[in-house]
């Protein structure tokens, strides 16, 4: 994995969940250069009410770098934009709740048939976070 982003060096590094947004964080820097965006996507809550001060406190003592450190932090809903707008206040302006569109089967493109985009087309990024059913 090292060597693969020292050579590709990327322009950003999308990390798809909490659980791999320190180790996304800590390969990019290692391994590509300051330039290289890291954006962490959040997809469950990062503090919750049941965990009890004890917890929340060693949670935030685990996202605070990995959030500072980022380049943007994107939500799956405008709840949980606000709430770590509220429980994060330094990264305010970089939480962005983005749309996490379901892709039927009927969207994916036909495999057997070339696809261009022409040049007014928005850039696509896919990113498949679970191959199941």
């Amino acid at each position: 994995m090292g060597e693969y982003l020292r050579t590709s060096r990327p322009n950003l590094i999308l990390s798809a969940g909490n659980s791999v947004g320190m180790f996304s964080l800590i390969l990019t820097r290692l391994f590509c250069n300051w330039k290289t965006r890291v954006f962490i996507k959040i997809t469950n809550p990062v503090l919750r009410p049941y965990n009890g001060t004890c917890r929340d406190f060693f949670r935030r003592l685990w996202y605070t770098p990995i959030f500072r450190f980022c380049d943007g932090v994107l939500t799956l809903t405008n709840a949980q934009t606000r709430r770590l707008r509220e429980n994060f206040p330094y990264i305010k302006d970089m939480v962005v709740t983005v749309s996490n569109r379901y892709i039927a089967v009927e969207d994916i493109p036909d495999p057997e048939r070339e696809y261009t985009r022409s040049p007014k087309e928005p850039k696509l990024i896919i990113a498949i976070g679970r191959l199941q059913k």
